[in-house]
């Protein structure tokens, strides 16, 4: 079993002791309803392939919707604006696993005041434009917009705060096992490729080995052939009667 294996193991254990805590809270609609939508987005943004989110953070100058909604994103996860520059080194690594272990309890009411009016109430963000803009970048519009609403109501309600806190817990582990799965099924998938083509390989060279092995056992034809006649010419050139008369 490999080390990701026994991480989903063991997040299945806390996920079970979490909702066994959470069984008897009666829970607000609308927290239902934002986790139940973060969950699905967590889905899309997992199944986006690394090498993708990658690409979409080295553009060196990007579609300015595609610039605006990583700017707020990364200011969410770093707590402050930084030029695009510091935000594809920042970023680039692990991308995929920071946007889905992130729990937006731990980001200040400042930052998520600021992101709300600076971004969507000002309409820099418009996620019903982002489809034109890009296919990769219209989860993590979604992502953003629905941890903004989720730190909103995080803020006015303090008297659930540790409700909320306990579901947001529970969404990071089902998001992290999640991501997890996903990686242990890619590298299964990468594992089986190569199985494959070693098991080609062994049947081409168990294949041509068995051809020499009869080619060795061939019996040598007994007996000389007998040499082929070879045609001889004589140099002299013939001779020309004239007929003198």
């Amino acid at each position: 079993i490999s080390d990701k294996e026994k991480e989903v193991s063991e997040i299945e254990d806390q996920k079970t002791k979490l909702e066994i805590n959470l069984k008897d809270f009666i829970i607000p609609e609308l927290l239902q309803t934002l986790i139940q939508r973060l969950e699905e987005v967590q889905n899309s943004i997992n199944s986006l392939q690394t090498g993708i989110l990658e690409e979409t953070l080295g553009y060196k100058n990007p579609p300015e919707k595609i610039k605006i909604v990583i700017e707020a994103i990364s200011i969410l996860l770093l707590n402050e604006k930084v030029p695009w520059e510091n935000i594809r080194s920042n970023l680039n690594k692990n991308f995929k696993s920071k946007i889905i272990k992130f729990n937006i309890a731990q980001s200040s009411s400042e930052i998520i005041d600021l992101l709300i009016v600076n971004y969507f109430q000002k309409k820099l963000i418009n996620l019903s434009e982002l489809e034109n803009a890009s296919k990769t970048i219209v989860p993590l519009g979604n992502w953003i917009d629905i941890q903004l609403k989720l730190g909103n109501f995080y803020n006015q309600n303090k008297e659930l705060k540790f409700l909320i806190e306990q579901f947001l817990s529970l969404n990071k582990l089902k998001a992290t096992q999640n991501m997890l799965i996903e990686e242990i099924s890619q590298n299964n998938k990468f594992l089986n490729k190569n199985i494959k083509t070693i098991e080609e390989l062994n049947l081409t060279i168990a294949d041509l080995e068995s051809q020499y092995e009869q080619y060795k056992n061939i019996s040598p034809m007994k007996g000389k052939m007998k040499s082929s006649k070879t045609l001889t010419f004589d140099n002299k050139l013939p001779s020309l009667e004239i007929d003198e008369s």
